[in-house]
C-alpha cells in the first residue's frame, strides 16, 4: 500500500490537460505497482483505461498501456475496465501498443477460466 497522497497526484497526473504529465504519471505507476493494494491497483487501472480511451499523444498513449499491463501481472484488475480497452483499433496502434492490447486480451481470456 502505498501513501493515498501518491495515488492522488497519479491519478490527476493522468487527467493533467499536458501529454507529458499524462505521460510521466503513467510511467510512475510501474514505479509503485507492486507496492499498490488492490483498492488503489483498482483505482488507478481504471483512471489509466479512461486516459487511454481518450488519448491523443501516441507517447502517453504507450505508457498508459505499459502500465495497464504492468498492473495486470500484480494485481486482479477489473476486467470490465480492461475490456474497454480491447475495444481499440489495434491497426491504429504502434507494435508495442499492440502488444500490451494482445497481453491484455490473455489476461481477460484466462481470468475467465
Amino acid at each position: 500500500m502505498i501513501d493515498e497522497t501518491i495515488v492522488q497526484n497519479l491519478l490527476s497526473g493522468l487527467l493533467s490537460s499536458k501529454p507529458a504529465e499524462r505521460e510521466r504519471s503513467a510511467d510512475e505507476v510501474t514505479d509503485f505497482v507492486r507496492r499498490l493494494d488492490i483498492t488503489q491497483a483498482n483505482r488507478i487501472g481504471s483512471g489509466l483505461v479512461h486516459a487511454a480511451l481518450v488519448e491523443s499523444v501516441d507517447t502517453a498513449l504507450e505508457a498508459q498501456l505499459n502500465a495497464v499491463d504492468e498492473l495486470t501481472v500484480w494485481h486482479q484488475i477489473d476486467r470490465r475496465d480492461i475490456n474497454k480497452l480491447l475495444a481499440l483499433d489495434p491497426t491504429l496502434l504502434g507494435p508495442s501498443e499492440q502488444e500490451y492490447l494482445s497481453n491484455l486480451r490473455n489476461y481477460c481470456r484466462l481470468a475467465n477460466r
